[in-house]
């Protein structure tokens, strides 16, 4: 089975970071991934160029930064000039922002601002010029062209990265409803555009966390809260949710606290479970957003049940704690089995 694998993480301190993309790469791991949010983790473009100074063949880039706090002109000369480091390895994550926004005091992009930001990052990379918000923007001394990935929760911007994303990054869950209704969203998306889907590199972000026992485990990351956040911004609509589940969504996002994104205390993972089960959407979440959970028996058999719908490509999200040894049990236990 030709399954792949981008290990993705927040960015720590500058050691932490060199020892986990390190062994990432060494382990064969197709992909890194960085995640921005200047409030909460160390400067993104930062931590890429370290990626790009301590691998050697493994593509990187942001995973994903936001065209809020970010002028294309800044996110095409920073993503130009880490290509220097590292020629052909680098490619742009693009999203309509989360925490790197809202700890900035900002409000997430509207689709219509994400379309308009990656056309003018586009043009600005390959042309070195643009217009963006109505007024000109250059970039003179590069013209590379640079692979823009989209991630992607909802039917809207699903389509959006299927008219104009070179990948896609699909963080709205594996159950088989929701994996149908994101093809064909992107698919229509492509169509509209004149495109091939075929042309377009589909990842699907997931959780990470690998059990030994069938002990149940909360998720170091936010589990069920975190994805209620990513459901509830804007609109419920469009995110293929159950009628029944929806008020429920909304609830718990209002309680996720977006100051602690990603690294959640202890205590508000139990509070957020709580929460979850109170509402009845618990079971909902954990079964939409399992990703690749549980023993390594339930792993293996899971990534076999999504290859039968077309799920192949995985982004796993790492917890903060021991990635290095997170990296190793994965690929001995789970990925080299397949």
């Amino acid at each position: 089975m030709d399954v792949k694998f981008a290990a993705t993480s927040r960015p720590g301190a500058p050691q932490d970071l060199v020892q986990w993309v390190r062994e990432a790469e060494d382990l064969g791991y197709d992909r890194i991934g960085i995640a921005d949010s200047p409030a909460l983790y160390r400067e993104a473009w930062v931590s890429v160029t370290q990626v790009a100074l301590n691998t050697s063949k493994v593509p990187f880039g942001p995973w994903v930064t936001n065209p809020v706090t970010r002028h294309p002109v800044v996110t095409a000369s920073a993503a130009a000039a880490v290509d220097e480091l590292a020629p052909g390895r680098v490619c742009i994550g693009i999203g309509s922002g989360n925490s790197g926004v809202y700890n900035a005091g900002r409000k997430a992009s509207s689709v219509a601002a994400l379309r308009e930001y990656v056309l003018a990052l586009r043009a600005l990379l390959e042309e070195g010029e643009a217009v963006y918000q109505g007024g000109p923007a250059r970039l003179r001394w590069a013209k590379k062209p640079i692979p823009i990935y989209m991630a992607a929760h909802a039917e809207r911007s699903l389509r959006l990265a299927g008219e104009v994303a070179d990948g896609v990054v699909i963080g709205a869950g594996t159950t088989p409803e929701v994996v149908k209704g994101s093809l064909e969203a992107l698919a229509d998306g492509a169509r509209s555009a004149g495109r091939d889907t075929r042309d377009i590199d589909v990842w699907w972000s997931v959780p990470f966390n690998l059990r030994m026992s069938e002990r149940s485990a909360l998720d170091p990351q936010g589990g069920p809260a975190r994805e209620a956040n990513y459901l509830a911004r804007f609109t419920l609509e469009g995110k293929f949710i159950p009628e029944q589940h929806k008020e429920g969504i909304k609830m718990l996002a209002a309680a996720y606290d977006l100051t602690t994104h990603g690294r959640p205390t202890s205590e508000q993972l139990e509070r957020y479970d709580r929460l979850a089960q109170d509402l009845g959407v618990r079971d909902y979440l954990l079964e939409r957003f399992g990703g690749i959970s549980g023993t390594p028996d339930e792993c293996i058999e899971k990534l076999k049940r999504n290859a039968e719908m077309g799920v192949t490509q995985y982004s796993i999200n790492l917890p903060d704690s021991d990635r290095p040894a997170r990296l190793r049990r994965m690929r001995k236990l789970v990925i080299s089995k397949l």
